[in-house]
């Protein structure tokens, strides 16, 4: 990776990374979510425990493909001594389904998203 493009996202908070991160995921930006993960990360969900950054870039393409996802409300809390931020929003599938989620995000040292657990509520 080039210099210029690490030091970015190191230099971004942990809150505009996680946001950034929930944001992407709205568009399936993949190339975006792609430049916010670790290459060992990890996501693990009511559902799925994946590995990897090619692995969690197709899952979640397969959700995009497969249904339209909106997200509504996003908030971000950080926790800088942990290096984790907590993401509280609802998720909208095929304008019919509505349900809250709370992603808790971990961080490496270069501000790079290396797990995500999501939890349904």
């Amino acid at each position: 990776m080039k210099k210029e493009l690490k030091q970015k996202y190191i230099d971004m908070s942990l809150r505009q990374v996680a946001d950034t991160y929930i944001r992407s995921f709205a568009k399936c930006d993949l190339g975006k979510i792609k430049s916010l993960l670790a290459k060992n990360v990890v996501l693990v969900d009511w559902e799925n425990n994946i590995s990897g950054i090619d692995d969690i870039i197709s899952f979640t393409k397969s959700i995009h493909d497969n249904h339209k996802i909106g997200i509504i409300y996003p908030t971000v809390y950080v926790d800088q001594m942990s290096r984790k931020a907590f993401v509280c929003f609802k998720i909208k599938v095929d304008d019919e389904k509505t349900f809250s989620v709370i992603d808790k995000i971990g961080f490496d040292k270069n501000n790079r998203i290396n797990f995500i657990e999501a939890y349904k509520l």
